[in-house]
C-alpha cells in the first residue's frame, strides 16, 4: 500500500516542461503561501538546473 492509498490528500503529479516554467515564473514574481517553501524551492531549483545563466536572465525578465 503506498501513501496515496493511506491518505486521500497525497497525490503524484508530473508537470510538463511548460507547466514547470509557468509555475517557476509565477513563484518568482508572486511567491507562494507559507508552508510551500520546499515545493517552491524544488520548482525554482529545477529551472536553475535546466538553464544557462543567460537563459535564466531572459526567462525571468520576460
Amino acid at each position: 500500500m503506498n501513501d496515496s492509498e493511506k491518505d486521500p490528500l497525497i497525490f503524484t503529479y508530473t508537470f510538463t516542461p511548460q507547466e514547470t516554467a509557468i509555475l517557476a515564473r509565477f513563484i518568482r514574481w508572486q511567491g507562494l503561501p507559507d508552508g510551500l517553501e520546499r515545493f517552491s524551492k524544488t520548482v525554482v531549483d529545477t529551472m536553475y538546473n535546466a538553464m544557462t545563466i543567460d537563459d535564466l536572465e531572459h526567462f525571468f525578465n520576460k
